[in-house]
């Protein structure tokens, strides 16, 4: 009988373990509300200032039509606050994470994530990309090389407020020319991240910026796809949660094509979810649903969004072209739909690019580059506008992660590779 009842009893145990990893993600919330509650219970004119920006950015039907369609990069800080693992152990992320993370911001942003399929016909013609993306920087705007992550050690870090007062001040860029990202063990338990909106007692302090848990950031199991950064690059870009500055259908985010909604949905809803008359979109990247289960920005977030790029954050990609490698730019006027595809990837060696018409009747230079930046390949090819797809053999490479890039004199292109080859 305690034969039996032992593999049971551990069984029921691992199932306990589980449950649990699966309910502190589903129990887990953006902290951004809480943070711009409480500057604002300190400070009146901080109130004031969040009044104004409610007001002056609204989107409203009659600003779809005028929708931006040229492609905005913002350079990309990511800081790494690690207890003194080594690199790619433990809160010390690796390279690879970071990269990933990036390339999930602008699928995201970029309306090219895979699970976009699942969007309920009921709001399928409401998503779309924001025509944002974003780059890792490569160089200080001083011209000296950079790979874009800060590792800085610091030891029992026992609050969000020595994150607010201690280590982000210490260790700010300059917000106006980049978008801080702090990748960090938040102590505080439920959190997953916070960012603030751009108000102007945030802007161009040590506050603005992003802050992950560092679980939370890249894509880490099932039920952790990178989301938590999309969601909080959302509140950093100017969006508000659905349902507004309180939990109730009398509040909302000021945008036309996000339903009312009368507070946040968690977990995986099925079907259709109504709070205030009307379905609520709560696969948005806005709510607070698992990772797996939001899928879009609506347009009247990508309009508001571009809104605060035109504006608040204007200063902000000026100068992306000399400090990243940028993943699209181009003289023509196009949108991140038009990204070239890269594919198998990972590889054993062959790979095949399609989708180039950016690039079309133009010398490439295609460049294979380390992790460390070091250039190991690079070719030159004309492609022609009636050439489907374009091979390269990369074989003879030791396995490991690349960046693909792609220059021409209209266009760049870049990209995460994993190359298995077996040396």
């Amino acid at each position: 009988m305690l034969k039996s009842f032992l593999p049971l009893l551990f069984m029921c145990f691992n199932l306990l373990i589980v449950n649990a990893q699966q309910d502190e993600h589903l129990k887990g919330e953006c902290f951004t509300d809480q943070l711009l509650k409480s500057l604002m219970d300190k400070n009146p004119e901080i109130r004031k200032e969040y009044q104004e920006y409610k007001k002056q950015y609204q989107v409203k039907p009659e600003n779809y039509s005028s929708f931006r369609r040229d492609v905005i990069t913002i350079p990309v800080v990511v800081h790494v606050i690690h207890s003194g693992e080594a690199v790619g152990s433990g809160s010390n992320i690796s390279m690879t994470k970071v990269l990933e993370q990036i390339e999930i911001l602008n699928d995201d942003f970029g309306f090219r994530n895979t699970d976009r399929q699942h969007i309920p016909d009921h709001f399928i013609n409401d998503a779309g990309p924001t025509n944002i993306q974003f780059c890792l920087i490569t160089k200080m705007p001083n011209g000296d090389p950079h790979n874009g992550v800060n590792r800085i050690k610091y030891n029992n870090i026992p609050d969000v407020s020595y994150i607010e007062d201690v280590i982000k001040p210490a260790t700010s860029w300059n917000p106006i020319k980049f978008l801080n990202i702090w990748v960090v063990q938040i102590p505080t338990p439920g959190i997953l991240g916070y960012s603030y909106l751009p108000i102007p007692s945030i802007l161009n302090s040590s506050k603005d910026g992003v802050v992950i848990d560092t679980d939370k950031f890249g894509n880490n199991g099932s039920y952790i796809k990178g989301r938590t950064a999309t969601h909080e690059v959302g509140h950093y870009l100017g969006l508000q949660h659905p349902w507004g500055e309180i939990e109730s259908c009398s509040s909302d985010d000021g945008i036309a094509d996000t339903p009312n909604c009368a507070g946040p949905y968690f977990g995986c809803p099925n079907g259709p979810q109504y709070s205030c008359g009307t379905i609520d979109m709560s696969m948005n990247f806005m709510d607070y649903v698992d990772d797996p289960c939001m899928y879009m920005f609506s347009k009247g977030q990508g309009i508001k969004m571009n809104q605060i790029l035109a504006d608040e954050r204007f200063p902000l990609s000026s100068g992306a072209g000399y400090i990243c490698d940028l993943n699209l730019t181009s003289n023509q006027n196009i949108g991140l739909e038009a990204v070239p595809e890269i594919y198998p990837n990972p590889t054993t060696g062959q790979i095949n690019i399609k989708n180039s018409e950016v690039f079309e009747n133009q010398v490439v230079v295609f460049e294979l580059h380390d992790l460390s930046g070091k250039k190991v390949f690079e070719i030159k090819q004309l492609i022609k506008d009636d050439e489907e797809d374009i091979n390269i053999n990369l074989s003879s490479f030791n396995s490991g992660t690349y960046i693909m890039r792609m220059t021409s004199e209209d266009a760049h292109f870049t990209k995460k590779l994993i190359l298995i080859t077996g040396n």
